[in-house]
């Protein structure tokens, strides 16, 4: 969390950890998956200087890469991507999981070419009522309608 927080994420305020509300859901987050033995924390760097850290959450099949975070006084050497490199070939060649989601948006440069595969995601709204269902089923449609205009 701290190196994170020690670029561009924490002058904006948007690091895991300039919250504290946030750093205790990542610490819980980590400790739940790290006592089901389905937390991974990769490193990248040197024994005197880790430049990029790199947290999976690995579920069934799935690796879901929930954060990663590197040293932006080595951004030129591109710490974050030679990180996921090393994971790549770690998955391919150590790992039993099938399938990797960046987690990453699906606008960023960067993944629509390191990740040229893509999987929809979707959302669902489940209706506690039938008025409630009524009103996302006829209403929804209403709105969308007037936002286009």
């Amino acid at each position: 969390m701290s190196l994170e927080a020690s670029g561009w994420k924490g002058e904006r305020g948007t690091a895991i950890g300039s919250r504290p509300a946030h750093a205790r859901f990542f610490r819980e987050l980590c400790d739940g998956f790290r006592a089901t033995g389905r937390l991974q924390m990769l490193a990248f760097g040197t024994a005197e200087r880790t430049v990029s850290y790199q947290c999976n959450l690995l579920s069934g099949d799935a690796v879901f890469r929930f954060k990663i975070a590197f040293d932006e006084s080595f951004v030129h050497y591109r710490p974050g991507l030679q990180l996921e490199v090393r994971m790549l070939d770690q998955f391919r060649d150590e790992m039993r999981q099938s399938w990797v989601d960046s987690c990453a948006d699906p606008d960023s440069p960067l993944f629509e070419n390191f990740w040229p595969e893509r999987r929809p995601i979707g959302s669902y709204v489940l209706a506690a009522s039938r008025a409630v269902g009524w009103t996302i089923d006829h209403g929804a449609p209403r709105i969308a309608s007037l936002n286009r205009r």
